[in-house]
């Protein structure tokens, strides 16, 4: 979750950012961990290679590869929530 604070306040979206930090996402997102199995280690080592593949694009000032970054970690989410919860 701080990763994701952190990209949204540095490029000060202030709305996105006061959403982040109201306590029902957080509740939610505590939720979702206490409610599922913890992620198995692939699942994890892809989501922090997402995360760096998004923050060296933003070193970098490529905001294409940021955005292209951004929706494949995106999309992987997505697609691990409907397999983790497919109600």
């Amino acid at each position: 979750m701080k990763f994701h604070v952190a990209i949204i306040e540095a490029a000060g979206k202030w709305v996105l950012s006061r959403f982040y930090h109201h306590e029902h996402v957080l509740a939610l997102h505590g939720a979702w961990y206490v409610q599922h199995e913890p992620l198995s280690y692939d699942h994890q080592e892809t989501m922090n290679r997402l995360h760096r593949e998004i923050a060296a694009a933003i070193r970098r000032q490529d905001p294409a590869a940021a955005a292209d970054a951004t929706r494949r970690h995106s999309e992987y989410w997505a697609d691990l929530v409907l397999e983790l919860d497919p109600r």
